[in-house]
């Protein structure tokens, strides 16, 4: 049985930043940057996604030296965008691939632990998630990011997708951005993080989390409300922070089962992918629990550690 099964198609992005510009295409997207750093940490992770020939061979050497298994679809060209950062850490996108959507996938890859959703535009069907709940015990973790994002060939933009919101029940964990929790609830978190929460749980979500940047995440589970700091650290590229955060964050849960600690142990882990590109960004358990002890000390580490 796998640990995680990673859904979301892997992207090959041109990034721009204050800091840093990319003169190439690198490897990226939401599902591989969480199998990545969950497969780091010592998760047993599949990774599932359509990609072009243009970027198989790589893609399937970079995740072998990850130790991540994968299975992947054929697609007419590999998934991609050009990111723009602005100074408040949202960006700006512009398409220049799209990869053929995630249809279908065998029954013997639902094995798993958890089954974690994270599309990039819109290759997953709101029904997966639905034929997924009901053919697994599997808990259900989704990044919203690619059920909110639209486009006409080259521009990118969020915009509600009420579709989406009617399988909330059916979803274990939701953790958007602050940026995509205002598109789906109507509230900038900022400051309003517990009311935001409140929202998504009131539509159906067990237990939501908001990432808010170099401003923490928040958390709601059945009972508490949860409010944890970022480690403070210099942002060079903040490609993929949310997509790291889930990926620790699924592999500290499975082991304790704390969803406080959790949030903790994965914004430890998400401070170091915006320290470099997503591709050259190295962790290990124990780099990550040092910062993990300075974020929040009262946290006390698990028995397993």
């Amino acid at each position: 049985m796998y640990d995680i099964v990673a859904i979301g198609n892997p992207v090959y992005d041109m990034i721009r930043t204050p800091k840093l510009n990319t003169k190439e295409r690198e490897v990226s997207g939401c599902s591989t940057n969480a199998a990545v750093f969950a497969a780091s940490l010592g998760a047993n992770v599949l990774l599932i996604g359509s990609i072009g020939r243009d970027y198989k061979s790589h893609f399937e050497k970079e995740m072998e030296k990850q130790k991540i298994e994968t299975y992947l679809l054929p697609s007419r060209e590999t998934g991609g965008f050009d990111l723009f950062y602005f100074p408040n850490g949202d960006r700006k996108l512009r398409v220049i691939g799209v990869a053929d959507p995630i249809k279908d996938i065998p029954k013997k890859f639902l094995e798993a632990k958890v089954i974690f959703f994270g599309p990039v535009l819109q290759e997953i069907s709101v029904e997966l998630i639905k034929k997924i709940r009901n053919s697994t015990d599997a808990m259900i973790f989704v990044d919203p990011q690619g059920f909110i994002r639209y486009t006409d060939e080259e521009r990118v933009w969020r915009a509600p997708n009420p579709q989406f919101y009617s399988y909330f029940k059916y979803i274990d964990f939701l953790k958007p951005n602050e940026f995509e929790a205002e598109i789906i609830t109507g509230i900038y978190p900022l400051g309003k993080e517990k009311e935001s929460l409140e929202k998504l749980k009131s539509n159906g979500v067990k237990n939501p989390i908001i990432t808010l940047g170099a401003n923490g995440s928040a958390l709601l589970d059945g009972k508490n409300y949860f409010r944890i700091s970022a480690y403070p650290t210099e942002e060079i590229d903040p490609t993929g922070a949310g997509d790291s955060y889930a990926g620790a964050f699924i592999y500290y849960y499975l082991k304790t089962g704390n969803i406080l600690c959790s949030g903790i142990f994965a914004s430890a882990a998400a401070s170091f992918m915006v320290e470099d590109l997503p591709s050259r960004v190295k962790i290990n358990f124990n780099n990550v629990t040092e910062r993990f002890k300075e974020i929040d000390d009262a946290c006390e580490m698990e028995k397993f550690l």
